[in-house]
């Protein structure tokens, strides 16, 4: 409702700054006006209301008495829209005029009402507001909006800016957007100098760039008394105060502001051919009768924007429209972002859109509260084509979606289903945005919906097909988005999801992929009922490919041994053992003792699944790491659970040798009924050597009975046997030494020595320092006998130190001498040629492997050679046989 004033020269009026109390002096006051003005805070500014009815604005009688229309918008309150009359001259009275105001919201473009009906005010006589003389007029009844239609229309300004003012109306228009940026203090104002009806027809157009809201908010005159003026109550501007009502200009802290931003000045008026516009004035100037404008705009008014609200077409009619759905907008750059949305949206045509524009353009319409859902065609545009956007651009999709909802225009099961053939499609191609993609779908409202979809059966099989070619991030993606609906649903695997296992891991084996393949067992086969459903059929059919079982099973090792308890393994190799995977069950034990397990645990395990005999090598790897996982301590349980086990006896003697290898060579008393080395040997056959195990027992024994010469002999010829090795590589050389340093000095005949040289081999430094200590005895022993003398060749054959050594040169010469020298003595008692055979003998057999092991023995046989030419020079063969080895032929 509009609250109506009307001002001019009356009879008893109503005084406005007294709630509409009686002015009975005659003269300029408001007849009446409304009563509902005083209670409804519209007109908070009262004086600026009377200021702005009381001005007469410029007309002259009998050729400029047109109507003048100025509208304001005060700080604070309603508009007020004024329409001030011009009366012609009356019984003598020239220069009388009515000013009739409407107070509020018009709902409709102010031009529009230019010529109105209900400006009825004028229709009155002079003497009906003279009448009132005595009795106070009525308060004048609310006028309801719109006001009636004048001539102005769209229709009628287009055909007035179609006649080549298309151009100024842009500039026009740019220029309050200038301004309006501006604060309003520093803004200027645009006059238009035309005739009045092109005046109110330039203020029609600029208010038809705009919503009628909008244009509601740009204050106006089409006439103004001393538009130009700089101050004063006649000019365009005034101030307001703190409380943002009208106020003196010089009052403290206060504000500039105008009257109006758009001012006519009709070409009969005379201060129309005064106008100058010069750097400093406070307005620029449209002539409409020169078509030039005094200012120059800058780029924006390139901006599609422009030229649209110069057609007044369709388009820019629904344009403005469409901006009376935006709420608190204004004169700013955003009406061209919202035009750029408008004219994309309802007239690009739809199969043109791309989605990340079209989101964009709505998100601002939806930002500025546009009520997009009344559009029918709109959004059935969006339905029909959110499918085909969705798939091209899935992010922005969403987007859509999101707006599609806030417009009120979500069917959810037809979105759901659009989103999911989007998400499938990315799932299908393998995109590596697909996880986000998940993440929006489960944002989404329909998300409970989509949820169920993608682990029912449909969409179980579709995955299905995809696992089998897909790549190791695809599978990954696939389970985690499968697994996370699950967990969502509260929902346990069913046979989908366990199909789903087997073909992802299936495919994870088929590419070897050591990741993928692990991470699917330890994230989803993860439980031992899992493990016995699912892996167990997959090993059945990887058992023909030796390559592909063995990558498969190395998978479940790695994975099982880590992640299971002992008793989870215990149950997993019991249901190996069933189908017959008997070495995976061998090599898990081994891992997990590897990894500290108990082998008490394991072994319980182990034995209570090998119960029947093993063919060779199966257990062998087992008992293997148990034994290197063990100490000394446990060998002889050890022991015990090898020889009551069904091992291949092969295999067994392997695994008693690797004990014996293992076994320390500390001596030191000891019981031989206990020791380690004694059931050894025990458990040896006769054709296999346990050297260390052999050697520990004889030194011990040697060592016990040090002191009983008669025990030591007859020990050393017990341990002469097979379970004594002539091939020892001991890299240690304590048995040497304690034989050296405590057993030695108690043998007491040579042929104990003999018997001694006969059984070890000292290797390095320990056969030099028994040489040194027990020279004597060596060189007697070789002088005894010739086998003796092949035992101390091959005990110095196996001493690389003997090059350079002048002590075992020495030794060695005395060994030729001595040996010679009795070697004359035995000739003589016997046939010489037929002695000569078997000494030549004896040098085939044996030294030629002496000499190649052992170049440096040459030099010894060379100075032999010259000890035998010495002594038997007649005795050619010999001396051809020795000569020819030595020297070759």
């Amino acid at each position: 409702m509009l609250n109506e004033l009307i001002y001019t020269r009356c009879g008893t009026g109503r005084d406005i700054l007294k709630k509409g109390g009686p002015i009975s002096n005659e003269g300029y006051k408001f007849h009446s006006c409304s009563e509902e003005m005083f209670h409804d805070g519209s007109i908070p500014d009262l004086p600026f209301l009377k200021n702005a009815a009381s001005i007469a604005h410029p007309f002259s009688e009998p050729d400029f008495i047109d109507d003048a229309y100025l509208y304001f918008v005060p700080e604070k309150g309603k508009p007020l829209f004024q329409n001030f009359h011009p009366i012609p001259n009356s019984k003598g009275r020239s220069g009388n005029y009515i000013s009739h105001i409407f107070a509020g919201d018009l709902a409709a473009y102010p031009c529009e009402a230019f010529g109105s009906r209900d400006w009825d005010a004028k229709d009155k006589s002079e003497d009906y507001y003279y009448g009132y003389r005595e009795n106070l007029p009525p308060f004048l009844p609310q006028r309801k909006t719109p006001l009636q239609p004048g001539a102005i229309n769209f229709e009628t300004t287009g055909k007035f800016i179609s006649q080549e003012r298309t151009e100024l109306l842009k500039a026009a228009v740019w220029f309050l957007f200038s301004q309006y940026a501006l604060p309003p203090g520093e803004r200027k104002y645009l006059i238009i100098k035309d005739t009045t009806k092109n005046i109110e027809l330039w203020i029609a157009a600029i208010e038809y760039a705009f919503s009628p809201e909008i244009a509601c908010t740009i204050p106006f005159a089409t006439r103004m008394s001393d538009a130009a003026a700089t101050g004063g109550t006649k000019g365009n501007r005034y101030s307001i105060g703190n409380n943002g009502l009208s106020c003196a200009f010089t009052e403290q802290n206060s504000q500039k502001r105008l009257k109006a931003m758009i001012i006519g000045i009709d070409i009969r008026d005379s201060a129309a051919n005064a106008m100058r516009v010069l750097p400093a004035s406070p307005y620029c100037l449209l002539d409409g009768t020169q078509n030039t404008f005094s200012f120059e705009a800058d780029a924006d008014i390139d901006n599609e924007y422009y030229t649209a609200i110069t057609r007044f077409d369709q388009v820019h009619k629904s344009f403005c429209g469409f901006l009376s759905g935006i709420s608190d907008i204004g004169i700013s750059p955003d009406i061209y972002k919202l035009y750029s949305a408008y004219n994309y949206i309802f007239y690009t045509d739809d199969s043109a859109w791309v989605c990340e524009n079209l989101v964009e353009y709505l998100e601002l319409l939806l930002e500025k509260d546009h009520n997009l859902s009344a559009n029918n065609m709109l959004s059935k545009k969006l339905v029909s084509n959110i499918g085909r956007l969705m798939q091209r651009d899935e992010a922005s999709g969403y987007r859509l979606i999101d707006c599609m909802y806030k417009m009120g225009e979500a069917n959810e099961e037809e979105l759901c289903g659009i989103a999911l053939n989007a998400f499938t499609g990315k799932l299908a191609k393998g995109s590596p945005s697909l996880m986000q993609s998940f993440e929006n779908l489960k944002k989404q409202p329909f998300a409970p919906i989509a949820i169920k979809k993608l682990v029912n059966e449909q969409y179980a099989v579709q995955y299905g097909k995809i696992l089998d070619t897909a790549n190791p991030d695809t599978i990954e993606q696939i389970l985690f988005i499968y697994s996370s609906c699950l967990q969502t649903l509260k929902q346990p695997g069913d046979e989908n999801w366990n199909k789903l296992l087997i073909s992802a891991l299936n495919q994870g084996i088929k590419l070897k992929n050591n990741k993928i393949s692990k991470h699917i067992i330890e994230t989803y086969i993860d439980t031992i009922a899992k493990a016995i459903k699912l892996i167990l059929p997959l090993g059945e059919k990887y058992r023909t490919d030796a390559n592909t079982s063995s990558f498969f099973w190395g998978c479940v090792t790695d994975v099982y041994t880590d992640k299971f308890s002992i008793k989870d393994i215990d149950v997993f190799c019991h249901s190996l053992f069933e189908k017959g995977f008997t070495g995976r069950v061998e090599y898990i034990l081994i891992v997990k003792m590897q990894q500290g397990t108990k082998t008490d645990d394991l072994y319980a395990i182990f034995h209570a699944l090998y119960k029947n005999p093993l063919p060779y090598p199966h257990g062998r790897a087992f008992f293997k790491e148990y034994i290197n996982r063990s100490d000394i301590s446990h060998y002889s349980t050890i022991l015990d659970r090898l020889e009551t086990s069904n091992l291949n006896e092969k295999a067994k003697l392997e695994l008693y040798e690797l004990i014996d290898k293992k076994l320390p060579l500390i001596i030191k008393p000891r019981s031989p009924e206990d020791a380690v080395e004694r059931k050894l040997m025990s458990l040896a056959s006769g054709e296999t050597n346990y050297s260390r195990s052999a050697c520990g027992v004889l030194l011990a024994n040697l060592q016990q009975y040090s002191g009983q010469p008669d025990k030591l002999t007859a020990i050393l010829k017990e341990n002469m046997g097979s379970k004594i090795s002539v091939d020892l590589d001991f890299t240690e050389t304590i048995y040497c030494k304690t034989l050296i340093d405590k057993i030695v000095p108690a043998i007491k005949t040579d042929a104990q020595h003999a018997m001694l040289l006969s059984v070890f081999k000292f290797p390095g430094n320990a056969f030099e320092e028994y040489a040194k200590k027990y020279l004597d005895k060596i060189t007697d022993i070789v002088s005894k006998s010739p086998a003796n003398f092949i035992s101390i060749l091959q005990l110095l054959a196996y001493n690389p130190q003997l090059d350079n050594d002048e002590l075992m040169n020495q030794i060695c010469s005395a060994i030729g001498e001595t040996y010679f020298l009795s070697l004359q003595t035995k000739i003589r008692a016997q046939l010489p040629i037929s002695y000569s055979k078997v000494f030549s003998n004896k040098l085939n057999e044996n030294l030629q492997m002496l000499t190649d092991k052992q170049p440096g023995l040459k030099k010894i046989f060379s100075n032999m050679l010259v000890i035998a030419r010495k002594e038997y020079e007649n005795n050619g063969s010999l001396l051809k046989k020795l000569g020819n080895f030595i020297f070759g032929n």
